[in-house]
């Protein structure tokens, strides 16, 4: 029985960027995949990909491949534009994915996407303060205290404060039933405008510290 041949990684290549040209996005996707299954170190296929990537919308893989990139040619200007570029795309995508699902009370959604978020914008006291508030709707106080630390460690806010003084008040009577607070009463955000901290722009959280 004969074996089949490998197919050249150049053919794969080939096959992909024509399928990036006509904007088949799924076809390049898997053409350059396989140029990196037999090459994990073909810049030209890693940068292609994540071109393919950024098209679909999908920036935080995008990113990733941008930094492996980068880590073959860390001097690449080009390459560093391109990741500046892409991670502002990046950070733009999820503050209005987390959004849209803490306006829905959708807080188990919101947290993982916070917390890639403050990858980026580590030094964002709102994003912060929205994962507290993620933790404390979601009554998770032991997580939502570390948060409203780091927000008050950033920027003094009273709703910062009201907020932490409230994950203390749940923590000491968790064992006891508590009324959940209804989603409409976080459609207020006192702070948002009014921040005096100099902090990262927004991110616009339809959440506020329940009275």
């Amino acid at each position: 029985m004969l074996l089949e041949a490998p197919v050249p990684p150049e053919l794969h290549l080939n096959n992909a960027r024509e399928a990036a040209g006509k904007g088949q996005w799924p076809v390049a996707e898997f053409g350059y995949q396989n140029v990196l299954v037999g090459e994990p170190s073909h810049i030209e296929a890693i940068v292609e990909l994540a071109g393919v990537y950024e098209a679909m919308g999908r920036y935080d893989y995008a990113r990733g491949l941008l930094q492996r990139a980068l880590a073959l040619d860390d001097r690449n200007e080009t390459l560093i534009e391109r990741n500046i570029a892409v991670t502002r795309k990046l950070a733009r995508s999820l503050h209005a994915e987390i959004d849209s699902l803490v306006a829905v009370g959708a807080c188990d959604l919101a947290i993982p996407k916070l917390s890639l978020l403050l990858t980026l914008e580590p030094e964002n006291p709102s994003l912060h303060y929205q994962k507290a508030l993620c933790h404390y709707h979601a009554g998770r106080f032991d997580s939502a205290l570390p948060s409203i630390e780091t927000a008050l460690g950033l920027c003094r806010e009273m709703p910062y404060y009201d907020l932490r003084r409230m994950i203390l008040e749940r923590r000491h009577l968790q064992t006891r039933p508590a009324a959940r607070q209804s989603w409409p009463l976080m459609r207020r955000a006192p702070w948002r405008g009014t921040s005096s901290c100099s902090s990262p722009p927004r991110s616009s959280s339809s959440c506020s510290v329940p009275p």
